[in-house]
């Protein structure tokens, strides 16, 4: 039987309880505003009209895996449902791992026309695509969008396990007032694909 009060002497925890109330008070951190998930192939994962006045930076986290194999993840923007394809400045720390050893590198790019999140990745349903990417300011119409970005992956075609983290910034006003962003595959589709968008609480 759940429980509906609480007990002079506490709380025990192994209990069931059952809540009817109201939660009151003022959160803290990440609030989901929204996601999508499935295991079919889809062209992109987009989000529209996820960035608003109500927070001034976001947190994106998700994975997914590629229908064809050594495909590319890419970013970009978007504005009023368009995506924006233009003065992407990127600078990723690119470190690798294979059984004989490891490697550290740099991908870098200057007013590009995509934001690339890999250079490639398996299709081996098991081997997932990683993102955690924070956004910042993308609405201000005075401050061009900066993204802190980390993802992980296994590219088949090398036998290397990647980790990009860097930083990712735009040029003009193709960086102010973006309302939504959308991630896709170089070719193929996306698949087993789950991404959640958070606000981030000023306090």
């Amino acid at each position: 039987m759940s429980k509906t009060t609480v007990a002079s002497t506490g709380i025990d925890l192994s209990d069931t309880f059952a809540f009817t109330g109201t939660v009151t008070g003022t959160p803290h951190g990440l609030i989901r505003l929204n996601g999508t998930s499935g295991s079919s192939g889809v062209a992109n994962v987009t989000f529209d009209s996820i960035f608003s006045s109500s927070y001034e930076n976001y947190r994106i986290i998700g994975t997914h895996t590629m229908s064809s194999n050594d495909a590319e993840t890419r970013m970009v923007l978007r504005k009023s449902s368009s995506d924006q394809e233009d003065s992407y400045r990127y600078a990723y720390n690119e470190v690798t791992r294979e059984s004989s050893g490891g490697a550290q590198s740099y991908q870098t790019a200057w007013d590009n026309s995509i934001i690339k999140l890999t250079v490639g990745s398996s299709n081996d349903t098991s081997e997932m695509v990683s993102t955690d990417i924070t956004v910042f300011a993308p609405k201000d119409a005075t401050k061009e969008t900066v993204m802190l970005v980390r993802c992980s992956a296994y590219r088949s075609a090398n036998g290397n396990w990647y980790n990009f983290a860097g930083g990712v910034w735009t040029e003009g006003s193709d960086g102010q007032n973006n309302d939504g962003f959308k991630i896709y595959p170089s070719t193929g589709t996306l698949t087993n694909y789950k991404y959640s968008v958070y606000g981030i609480l000023d306090s």
